[in-house]
């Protein structure tokens, strides 16, 4: 009988342990035993390929590789491998792979051969959704890439899929895009043909085809209009960053030079470069004015960047400068509103704190560490703000 509870007790612990390592199981073996193993198993090799100060990789380690779905799904189908792209085998691996960004995510047949790729921390639906591509031929980065090289590039579908892949692999889309738009004639006709292309991927500010864009997009429907204005505003936004590197009179010179364009809305469209523009200069008062034009024109519904841009208060004005701290209030009380983020909540009580509504902060510094607490998310920074405002 002894024996028998015995055996129950291990069986509970064995099944404890597996319900702790519900998620990815990820084989630490080197690359050339991970092939072997691919080929005895007739499976695919995922490739988690990190970097070990990559934030984003490690949100994807802690939120979804840990998700009970992710782990099923990733253990059935695929062996998975997890490498530091800066240690070990990894630069070899990331030179083969062509890694530019972290994280990536390779997937490879037994003998090494690139099948599959996408980049970026995502929610897991997303994630799993761009796995199952690599399970389905058609859907593969190589056989994408490979149809589209073999292919004429007339078709306004296959090019943006092309494109699309490319940027979702963190692959450089220019190239590619330069030679599509050299091919396409400066016409209203084609505007509307490839407007799908120019919303997303529109060509560069100054080419003949933008110029189109320019002068065409108020004489069409509607549908079409939307698009290139919104081709128009990314075009624009590009090359006033550009002209952000290059430094402050570049910038200014750009900027009255696109005041005598035919361009709608050239404020908003230019209100990000702007206001990271004014934040190089410490002009706070400038800053919040840019950020308000961005709330009014559709960020005011995320979370994250009102959270960036509060926060960016909060580290940079003086607490005399009320008027503008108070925006930055407003802003961090919008973010809590749309989400009870800890970092969100963390933003809003610090600013809270620095604003002079004590009470207020304290409860809000509570409920962030509480909700740190059941995140596993380090709090420490939280306390330390309210010993500093407290005592």
């Amino acid at each position: 009988m002894n024996r028998l509870y015995a055996a129950l007790f291990i069986m509970l612990l064995s099944g404890s342990t597996f319900a702790q390592s519900d998620g990815i199981l990820f084989n630490h073996s080197d690359w050339n035993s991970l092939l072997q193993e691919a080929g005895k198993e007739n499976k695919l090799i995922f490739l988690d390929a990190y970097a070990e100060w990559c934030g984003p990789c490690k949100w994807m380690a802690a939120n979804v590789f840990t998700d009970p779905e992710v782990g099923a799904y990733m253990n059935e189908h695929f062996i998975n491998a997890k490498i530091d792209m800066e240690k070990g085998e990894g630069p070899d691996l990331q030179e083969k792979y062509m890694v530019k960004a972290y994280p990536t995510y390779i997937f490879v047949n037994s003998k090494g051969e690139l099948v599959h790729r996408f980049c970026g921390s995502m929610p897991k639906e997303k994630f799993l959704a761009k796995v199952r591509n690599a399970l389905t031929e058609d859907s593969t980065y190589t056989f994408i890439t490979e149809k589209f090289e073999k292919s004429p590039k007339d078709d306004p579908r296959e090019v943006l899929q092309y494109v699309k892949t490319l940027d979702e692999s963190c692959i450089p889309t220019d190239e590619a895009l330069q030679t599509v738009y050299a091919s396409i004639d400066a016409s209203p006709e084609n505007l509307v043909r490839w407007s799908d292309l120019i919303r997303d991927y529109p060509p560069v500010y100054g080419s003949e085809l933008f110029a189109v864009m320019l002068k065409e997009q108020s004489t069409l429907d509607e549908e079409n209009g939307e698009k290139i204005q919104t081709g128009i505003s990314q075009a624009l936004r590009k090359y006033m960053f550009g002209k952000l590197r290059e430094g402050k009179d570049a910038y200014l010179e750009a900027r009255e030079h696109l005041a005598t364009e035919p361009v709608q809305d050239l404020d908003k469209i230019l209100a990000l470069s702007d206001m990271y523009y004014y934040k190089a200069l410490s002009d706070w008062n400038n800053f919040a004015k840019s950020v308000d034009i961005l709330i009014e024109g559709g960020r005011g519904e995320d979370a994250g960047f009102l959270n960036s841009v509060a926060w960016t208060l909060y580290e940079s004005v003086d607490a005399e400068n009320k008027e503008v701290l108070e925006k930055g209030l407003a802003w961090a009380a919008k973010a809590v509103e749309l989400s009870k983020e800890y970092s969100i909540l963390d933003t809003y009580a610090a600013l809270l704190y620095k604003t002079g509504h004590t009470e207020k902060a304290h409860g809000m510094a509570l409920e962030a560490i509480r909700t740190a607490k059941k995140s596993g998310e380090d709090y420490s920074s939280t306390e330390k703000l309210m010993e500093e405002y407290e005592n």
